[in-house]
C-alpha cells in the first residue's frame, strides 16, 4: 500500500526541497542563483509572519512534492 504524508518542511529536507524546486523552475523554462534558494529556504523556515511557509508530500517516505504558500491581508474586512 502505498502511504503519502504532507508535513512541514524541516531544516534537514534541505536537498530535497532544493531537487523538488528546481524541477519546478525548470518546468517554467527558469532558474534563479544560489542567493535566492538560500534565502527562499530560510524564509520558508522562518518564523517572520511575512514569510513564505513550505510543505512536503512524501509517497512511501520519500519527498514527492512540494507547495510554497503565505498568509496575507484580506481584502473584504480590516482584521488580518
Amino acid at each position: 500500500m502505498t502511504t503519502c504524508t504532507i508535513r512541514p518542511l524541516r531544516p534537514e529536507d534541505r536537498a530535497d526541497w532544493a531537487r523538488l524546486w528546481t524541477g519546478y523552475l525548470e518546468y517554467y523554462q527558469t532558474s534563479v542563483p544560489q542567493a535566492v534558494y538560500d534565502s527562499t529556504f530560510a524564509r520558508l523556515l522562518g518564523g517572520e509572519a511575512q514569510d513564505f511557509n513550505g510543505l512536503i508530500a512524501e509517497l512511501d517516505g520519500r519527498p514527492v512534492g512540494l507547495v510554497h504558500y503565505l498568509f496575507h491581508r484580506h481584502c473584504w474586512k480590516i482584521e488580518n
